[in-house]
């Protein structure tokens, strides 16, 4: 039986990087039957395929289908929420062989997959003597005339919001026989449709239902979801209309371990944990990619099927080359590498950018077992078919509780054992959860926010729906309050004009679908080009080409890394080499206050929300080292400034708080920039969010304000409402942000509190004491000693060693390991009680040798 904590503990390099385990027991299966029988073909289809009895959630979904309520179906990963939308479907279509139906997913990759799945089922259903029902994908690249066919004959249409928005809703009259029947409407992966993309796809939803209704017909909506905070709300503000949540998950789960790895502090690697906080280095942990590529390359050599999961396209690639490397060596990448090892050619990287053919050639090596590790970006957090996963390793908090759920659900074979693996980044959120992981696994899902009021979004998809049919006073039925002021304002634009009837004509551009892009605010993509051959190797969004593909920039792609030469409107050029190093930008930002619309006092601050402008411009870059991150060198670089037109937060500090930060360090522009970069870091445990999705600035006299300032706004133009959460629940974000700056055990500052990877000022002009002071003064705390953190950086550090160790014990069995354990433990503590002089130290301490004793009784 694979036990993976000894195989990861008994790696070479292992430094007790292993700081929780936490074990999720197995789940028995829980069926039901439905109210009616399945209509026999269909029945027989299914025990074809081994399914006799359905799980509890399936029969509920499938009754409430029937009823002709819309369906929202939110339970696990791999929990078979696909025939709970599958069943009705083909139902109702047995009763009524004109009914047509749309099954909508993220990407075409997954409605391919998909498709694969469903004709399993329909051929067994024709071999059971049913109907020979067409089920076809409908995407970009279906030729014309294999759509033709698909619009005459397929039951069952397999597509995504991009073709719904670009195609079929432009040129409705074409597909007037598919929108007059149209009986069910799938939204699979419901819970990706959040934020920008999720608002577009929400608009479109309700482009979809109008047309519906000027052809005669009411479409029922079938969602499924991975968990979230507010699913009825969430489902409801993306379909338009109330939908009966289904959560009672039947189906089983086999045994599960979940495992914390918190990289090892790169500097005074010979010296104890707890020492090391007395010494001047800056206790900066290993890169979280050299060690997630350990853990993946560990696994991989023990047999064990593996899938690890980047933050970035960029992170992927990094993994995959260290981890290669690992295997090549037989060792740590540290120490060189052998390229004559087999076993890292059995591992690849897999993510947007690369072809279809490419990413399908991957999902079929990874399901045969040719591959036994696969590195992905989260393309793969959906449900795309690749074949059993032993282990899944999360390298970095991927900014949500439920997307860390949603990317460890790969896991588990049947019902058998399982492991997932967070690999901690040296950053507040991470390194909070790492010596916190109670509030991990006690924490529920994030709230899925949608904008429906965000003006840039309705602006655009109202352009689209103006041109498929004469706008109405009745279309705030689908388009909400705000559509009469944005009728107005295309008026006053002469985008639409009034007819004597009072519909309004749109007189704008013919197709402005075409032009706008419902992935995100970014623009129009531009091309990146290798200089020796003319092909184009990626497409990188027009806002995000600035930060990525800057002269000079290092880009890779399947492993090989190109250098960009010139970056113009259209295209990047970069030419392939060989270097052993990557790209950082550094940039500078600006904030103007445009309108307040909240404000309120809080203690000495003054919080408010408004819409700013942000203009962000890229000054120059940094060449890091592989590995150590190590900066090489730093470039002076002038990029054009971009503005867009956000919501934020802020909040003013005082003249009389000022000075009293002022007193515990340099300046308060160091407290307040380091607050702002500690506060960045913890927002994402309130609203759903990536901490890259977030900005912020810092200063101690805002012309707009009059006052020092700090600003979180969305990095997203028009807001995704991340900034409203931020001021609805700022005592909370706030006291989080204390807690982070007190608890942490560094002295002066380090990635896992004040210092950000984003930071346009390369983490300098920080103060830790200073935010540590002035989230105190926000938070009614009394404000540190200025020496507290030195004190107080030895005594933490040292506790969080004992619990780690403690952990440690609780994981192994009874026995003479786990013996060892504590008693190491136990004279640990006896020899360094006495240098823990404050209270809780002391209680806590106390509490880990009472558990200690029980452990070895």
């Amino acid at each position: 039986m694979t036990d993976f904590i000894d195989i990861l503990r008994s790696a070479r390099g292992y430094n007790n990087q292993i700081v929780h385990v936490e074990r999720l027991p197995a789940r028995a299966a829980r069926y039901a039957e439905p109210s009616a029988p399945l209509p026999p073909p269909l029945a027989a289809a299914l025990a074809a395929r081994g399914i006799s009895r359905l799980y509890t959630h399936q029969a509920a979904a499938l009754d409430a289908a029937r009823a002709g309520l819309h369906v929202g179906i939110v339970t696990a990963t791999a929990s078979g929420k696909t025939l709970c939308y599958q069943l009705p479907t083909i139902e109702a279509t047995l009763s009524d062989p004109a009914a047509r139906a749309l099954f909508l997913f993220p990407t075409k990759a997954l409605a391919a997959d998909q498709l694969r799945a469903l004709h399993t089922l329909l051929d067994a259903l024709k071999a059971a003597g049913g109907p020979a029902l067409m089920a076809a994908t409908l995407d970009g690249d279906t030729p014309r005339a294999t759509r033709d066919r698909v619009r005459a004959g397929a039951s069952i249409i397999l597509s995504n919001p991009d073709l719904l928005h670009r195609t079929l809703l432009p040129d409705h009259a074409r597909w007037q026989s598919v929108l007059a029947q149209l009986r069910f409407v799938v939204l699979d992966e419901a819970h990706t449709y959040r934020g920008v993309f999720g608002t577009h796809v929400a608009l479109i939803m309700r482009r979809l239902r109008r047309l519906c209704a000027h052809y005669g017909s009411a479409p029922q909506f079938i969602c499924c979801s991975a968990t979230s905070a507010n699913p009825q709300h969430h489902l409801a503000a993306l379909i338009g209309d109330e939908v009966r949540v289904i959560d009672d998950d039947g189906a089983p789960q086999g045994e599960r371990t979940f495992l914390f790895w918190n990289p090892p502090v790169i500097d005074n690697q010979r010296v104890p944990t707890w020492m090391r906080t007395l010494l001047p280095e800056n206790g900066q942990r290993r890169s979280t990619n050299v060690e997630t590529a350990n853990v993946l390359a560990t696994l991989v050599r023990a047999g064990i099927k593996t899938l690890a999961f980047a933050r970035t396209r960029r992170g992927a690639e990094l993994v995959l080359r260290y981890a290669r490397e690992t295997l090549d060596n037989g060792d740590s990448v540290e120490n060189g590498h052998n390229p004559s090892m087999p076993l890292a050619e059995q591992i690849a990287a897999y993510r947007a950018g690369y072809t279809v053919e490419d990413r399908r050639r991957l999902e079929q090596a990874f399901a045969r077992g040719d591959l036994r590790g696969l590195v992905s970006t989260n393309a793969l957090e959906l449900g795309v078919d690749i074949g059993g996963v032993d282990a899944v390793v999360i390298g970095g908090f991927p900014g949500t509780i439920a997307s860390v759920w949603q990317q460890a659900g790969r896991a588990g074979r049947a019902q058998g054992k399982s492991l997932a693996a967070l690999v901690a980044q040296d950053d507040p959120l991470d390194q909070f959860y790492m010596r916190h992981p109670a509030e991990f696994f006690s924490r529920p899902h994030e709230h899925a926010r949608i904008a429906l009021d965000n003006p840039y979004i309705l602006r655009d998809q109202l352009r689209c729906a103006a041109t498929e049919l004469l706008l109405h006073d009745a279309d705030d039925l689908w388009f909400g309050a705000t559509f009469a002021k944005l009728r107005d304002w295309l008026l006053r634009r002469g985008e639409v004009t009034t007819l004597p009837d009072g519909r309004a004509a749109y007189a704008g551009d013919p197709r402005p679908a075409a032009h706008v892009n419902i992935r995100s605010a970014d623009g129009n993509p531009i091309d990146l080009i290798d200089i020796d051959t003319g092909r184009r190797i990626e497409q990188i969004a027009a806002t995000r080409a600035p930060f990525e593909v800057f002269p000079g920039a290092v880009y890779m792609h399947q492993g090989n890394t190109y250098v960009v030469e010139a970056l113009t409107s259209r295209q990047a050029l970069a030419r392939r080499a060989q270097v052993e190093y990557y790209t950082r930008t550094i940039d500078e930002t600006e904030i103007a206050v445009r309108q307040v619309r909240q404000q309120r006092q809080v203690g000495p601050t003054t919080l408010a929300l408004g819409v700013v402008d942000v203009t962000r411009q890229v000054v120059g870059y940094k060449r890091k080292k592989h590995y150590t991150d190590d900066v090489i060198s730093e470039h002076e670089l002038t990029m054009p400034p971009q503005t867009f037109r956000t919501i934020a937060v802020w909040w003013t500090i005082s003249d009389p708080a000022c000075r009293q930060v002022a007193q515990v360090c340099d300046s308060a522009l160091d407290a307040l920039h380091a607050m702002e970069h500690a506060a960045i870091g913890l927002l994402p445990l309130f609203a759903q969010c990536d901490r890259a999705d977030i900005g912020g600035l810092s200063t101690d006299a805002h012309p707009d304000t009059g006052a020092a300032t700090i600003f979180v706004y969305d990095g997203v133009p028009g807001g995704v409402g991340i900034a409203e959460v931020g001021y609805e629940q700022a005592a909370q974000w706030w006291e989080q942000t204390w807690r982070l700056l007190v608890d942490c055990p560094c002295s002066e500052g380090c990635p896992a509190c004040i210092q950000s990877p984003k930071c346009g000022n390369a983490n300098q002009h920080l103060s830790k004491i200073g935010a540590a002071t002035l989230a105190a003064l926000l938070t009614g705390h009394a404000p540190p000693l200025p020496d507290a953190f030195g004190r107080h950086a030895t005594s933490a550090a040292f506790i969080e060693e004992m619990q780690q160790q403690l952990a440690r014990a609780r994981s192994e069995p009874p026995g003479v390991r786990r013996t060892a354990v504590l008693v190491a433990l136990r004279y640990q503590i006896a020899t360094a009680r006495a240098s823990i002089t404050d209270d809780t130290g002391r209680a806590t301490l106390a509490m880990i040798e009472a558990e200690a004793n029980a452990l070895q009784r």
